[in-house]
């Protein structure tokens, strides 16, 4: 799910390429470092790597709300760009045409 949001919300491709192969890298580190909190001396509780796991997932969730607003915030100025300039579809900036910044790209909320 994350895969996919975040590829929807990233042009061009070179951008979305990056975003989404560091999100699989870090992902994968995570396997790593579970291998490394689930002790079986911590066993039956396994508090160390319960309370990591739970801290990771608050910091990922803290941050998708960051993300979220940031996206939000965004689609309000180019909104409001787009009713001041009077801007049309396929009025983007040259440069911008193809990028997440330009006034046609809609953010998935």
């Amino acid at each position: 799910m994350l895969s996919a949001w975040l590829s929807s919300n990233c042009a061009p491709d070179g951008k979305r390429a990056a975003s989404l192969g560091i999100t699989l890298t870090l992902s994968n580190i995570g396997g790593i470092v579970a291998g490394q909190i689930y002790q079986t001396t911590a066993a039956p509780a396994f508090t160390l790597g319960h309370a990591w796991s739970l801290g990771c997932l608050s910091l990922a969730w803290i941050g998708w709300w960051i993300l979220r607003a940031i996206y939000k915030r965004r689609t309000e100025d180019k909104l409001r760009y787009a009713a001041m300039t009077g801007a049309q579809s396929g009025d983007g900036i040259e440069g911008e045409r193809f990028t997440d910044r330009s006034p046609e790209f809609k953010y998935l909320i």
